[in-house]
């Protein structure tokens, strides 16, 4: 009777000797993967750095965008200004320079640059 209770004891710490390596192993896997699934969602995921860095490099274009919208929108309203003052030779510019136009007797020319060479 001794005998079959050390048996079991011997099979139960041989058993234990060699599960528990694979156990081991088995939490740095989960560790491994828990790690690299951190990294992915951290850095390539939807709100992570990568998106956050293409996020700031639009918004800085956008607000570019905008101050140059700013700008033509005074522009636009001083041509403005000055056109509803009656100002002849502002006038004149804006028909030359927008429409084309001439005054009878002269010829305008196109100058058409070839960006080929």
């Amino acid at each position: 009777m001794s005998f079959l209770k050390n048996m079991k004891l011997d099979i139960s710490k041989n058993i234990f000797k060699i599960f528990t390596p694979k156990r081991k192993n088995l939490k740095r896997y989960l560790y491994l993967i828990g790690a690299l699934l951190f990294i992915y969602a951290y850095i390539v995921g939807d709100y992570g750095i990568y998106q956050l860095l293409l996020k700031k490099n639009e918004e800085r274009k956008l607000k570019g965008e905008i101050e140059l919208l700013k700008l033509d929108y005074e522009k636009l309203q001083r041509e403005k200004e000055t056109v509803n003052k009656g100002d002849l030779d502002e006038i004149e510019r804006i028909a030359r320079e927008k429409y084309n136009m001439a005054k009878p007797g002269e010829k305008v020319f196109h100058i058409i640059i070839n960006e080929k060479f």
